[in-house]
């Protein structure tokens, strides 16, 4: 995916000045290793003059969705993000800052110029007192920066259930004992103790305690074919041997899970998670 073909996730464009948010997700670096980010760019324009002054800036996929949580959330925050090439001559440094006002707007700074190389391939800026060649500053009123927040959290939310999916891992909504090795990828919890098991005294749930809320009744326009076929004689169980409440509408969404993923949710979160993030928000379309 080149930086022409990226998929654009929210595009902002006032009078004078565009911001755009695509996906970089797809990075890898030298070593081949997945290193996920979100390109942001950004510019100055004149009407008939096409852009004066431009930047871009990658955002690791952990600090993006700390900044979008954020700004989905109306928070009041300030944060300052360092990148650069270390690889050009001169180096080249890239900054990003977002910060709220005290007037409830937000600003979303880029900037780009000369770069000095330290530690172990770190660039910091080396702009002087010339500053940045390059220094774009988008102004946000509260209520477009958290729509803008909104919508690149959602499709972080979604790429990374997809992957998931595709993943062909178990899902489980308790922490692994996998402590990763802090590159942005992992969350770094610690082991935890196994999830509880099912009590086979206990008394089978009653529907009225079900914890997916029931989804409308399927339109009579939607077309089942193009879906994997379900078994016949479904067993209403989830994976880890617990039952699928009788409410009508979690079995509707149990068999749709099915069809779509040709395997059973491993449990009840699994299949609440998937309803919500992939079922309400792609619906599945008629022919």
């Amino acid at each position: 995916m080149t930086d022409y073909t990226r998929t654009r996730i929210y595009s902002y464009i006032t009078g004078s000045a565009f911001l755009h948010v695509e996906d970089a997700l797809d990075l890898t670096n030298r070593k081949g290793e997945p290193t996920p980010k979100i390109r942001i760019f950004a510019g100055v324009y004149g009407r008939g003059q096409g852009a004066k002054k431009s930047t871009a800036h990658f955002l690791d996929l952990a600090d993006a969705r700390v900044i979008f949580s954020n700004l989905a959330h109306g928070r009041n925050f300030v944060h300052k993000d360092h990148k650069g090439n270390a690889y050009k001559q001169p180096p080249i440094a890239n900054t990003l800052k977002v910060n709220k006002s005290k007037a409830n707007d937000y600003y979303i700074e880029l900037e780009r110029g000369r770069g000095e190389v330290v530690g172990q391939g770190a660039v910091k800026p080396a702009w002087g007192r010339g500053g940045a060649e390059v220094s774009v500053n988008v102004k946000f009123s509260g209520w477009d920066a958290q729509a803008l927040g909104h919508a690149v959290y959602a499709y972080l939310l979604a790429w990374e259930f997809g992957r998931m999916l595709n993943s062909g891992h178990s899902y489980s909504p308790y922490p692994t004992s996998d402590v990763e090795n802090g590159n942005g990828m992992g969350n770094g919890r610690l082991p935890s103790p196994s999830p509880p098991q099912p009590n086979p005294e206990a008394a089978e749930p009653s529907s009225d305690h079900n914890p997916i809320q029931p989804p409308p009744a399927p339109d009579a326009s939607l077309n089942f074919d193009s879906l994997p076929t379900a078994q016949p004689g479904q067993d209403y169980a989830y994976a880890d041997g617990t039952a699928v409440p009788a409410h009508q509408g979690s079995k509707w969404a149990f068999d749709c899970f099915i069809r779509m993923n040709k395997v059973k949710p491993r449990d009840a979160d699994m299949l609440s998670a998937w309803w919500k993030m992939n079922a309400q928000n792609h619906p599945i379309q008629s022919k």
